[in-house]
Formats: structure tokens, sequence, C-alpha cells
């Protein structure tokens, strides 16, 4: 539906919200967009993934083993696979749709759109007890955020360890057929080649740890947000004014542990130091 409210006449907090609304639609969009990008990313890789492990199974077992009940339903996938790519490609290229847009489209103009709602906020002049009750009330969306990036790495460090233990699983076997079966020796080499370069980005990016700091981050600010709903813990015997200050604080500081943390990280495993 179409939004009627004349920006040049609204009021700050109809601006307000305003952008709010446009936020929440362009953070609709960003996730469909993530997800025909994913798929595409998919798509390519399981392309060419499939015509080579189509040729290798019909090479090893050529005048053993009839491959059609398995060639016209691997090849019909892939076909439709080849349609998604080029249709998802057609879109990206063509222009015609301005809705249409691709993913780094709309994360910048979601974050010009928050930057713009920001800058409104800062001119409303609100007292502090309202700007930390604004505060208080995006915190639940900051948790979410923690929670979604650690979710994230954590599928990549689970998929990098399943290659791990696959790929020598399957290194250690294929080598021992090698002498039966020549053929097997460059998928040997393939899995050996796919285990060094997943433990390679699992020892570098260190996807486990920065999985498990985001959930502890937003697992501690999660705690904070029902303490202070609930009036207990720290702030048992503090006034609404005083909590809300207390909570504030306390989010804050967690939030720059964790970016603390995330720059530990990202710096060279030899200057790294343990967290305290």
């Amino acid at each position: 539906m179409p939004n009627t409210t004349n920006t040049a006449d609204a009021g700050p907090v109809e601006l307000l919200l305003d952008y709010s609304e446009k936020i929440l639609r362009l953070e609709s969009e960003l996730r469909t967009a993530r997800i025909f990008r994913a798929l595409f990313v998919t798509a390519i890789t399981l392309i060419p993934g499939g015509i080579f492990g189509l040729w290798a199974a019909t090479a090893l077992t050529y005048r053993r083993y009839n491959m059609r009940a398995i060639w016209w339903p691997a090849i019909l996938i892939l076909i439709i696979l080849i349609i998604y790519v080029i249709g998802y490609l057609a879109v990206r290229f063509s222009g015609s749709d301005a809705d249409d847009r691709s993913v780094p489209e709309i994360r910048l103009e979601l974050e010009l759109a928050r930057e713009r709602r920001r800058m409104s906020a800062a001119k409303l002049n609100l007292d502090l007890e309202t700007k930390q009750q604004i505060y208080k009330d995006v915190v639940p969306q900051d948790i979410e955020q923690y929670k979604k990036e650690g979710r994230h790495y954590r599928r990549i460090h689970n998929f990098l360890q399943v290659v791990i233990i696959i790929g020598s699983l399957a290194a250690s076997t294929l080598t021992g057929l090698v002498q039966y079966i020549s053929a097997l020796h460059w998928i040997a080499v393939g899995a050996t080649f796919s285990v060094g370069i997943a433990a390679g980005l699992s020892g570098y990016f260190k996807f486990r740890e920065r999985s498990f700091y985001l959930q502890l981050t937003a697992d501690s600010i999660e705690q904070e947000l029902s303490s202070v709903n609930l009036g207990i813990a720290r702030y048992r015997r503090l006034d609404e004014d005083a909590a809300l200050t207390e909570f504030t604080e306390q989010v804050e500081q967690l939030k720059l542990e964790q970016r603390k943390r995330q720059q530990q990280l990202e710096q060279p495993s030899g200057g790294r130091e343990s967290v305290q």
C-alpha cells in the first residue's frame, strides 16, 4: 500500500515513523534478495559440480552399469538450475524493474534510511528518560541481530567440519583403492585438497569462536533485558529511571566487549590474546 504521508508537511514524529516503516520494508526486501542470491550461488556451484560428478560416475562405471536411470533426473535438475541462473542474471542486468535490486543496493539504501532516522530522532530533542526507553525497546532487535550473525558463522563452521570429516575419510578410502582403480587417484587428490582448504579457512577465520562470542553477547543482553523487565538481580532495589540508566550502561558495556572480541579475532593468530 503506498505511503500517502506528505514528507514535507509531516511533523518530526510522523517523519520518524515514516523512516521506521521504510526500514521495515527494506529489511523484508533485503531478506528476499538474499534468498534469491543464495539460490543463485548454490546453482552456480552445483552446475559444474553436477556435470563433473556425472562425468566421473560415467567414466568409473562405463560398460558395467547403466547410468540412464541417473542421467535423466540429473540432467533435468541441471537444466532447471541453468534456467534459474540465466533468469537471475537477466533480471540483474536488465534494469527494467526498479524494485528488483541487488543485495548491495538494498543494503546501502537501508543504511541510509537508518542514518536518516537517527538524524531525525536527534532533532526531536527528547529527554534522557525517553531516549533510554527507546533504547530499551530497540534492544530486542540487537539481540536478534547477534543471534543471526552467530547462526551464520555456526553454519559455516559446521559445513567446514563436515567437509573435513568426510574428506578425510574419503581420501583415506580412495587412497587404498587407487591400486585397484587408477581413475580414483585424482578424486583422492581432490578430497585431500578440499580437506586442506576447509581446515585452513576454519583455522584462519575462527568461525566457531565468532559464533560463540556472538551467542554469548546475545544471551548476556537478553538476560539483562529480562532482569530489568522483571525488576530482579541488579535492578531489584532501583526505581524505573535508575534501572533504565543501569540497563543502558550494562548493554553498552556488553556491546563494547563484543567489539573488542571481534577486533581481537581479526588480528593474526600470533597477536591474539585471551579475552578476560
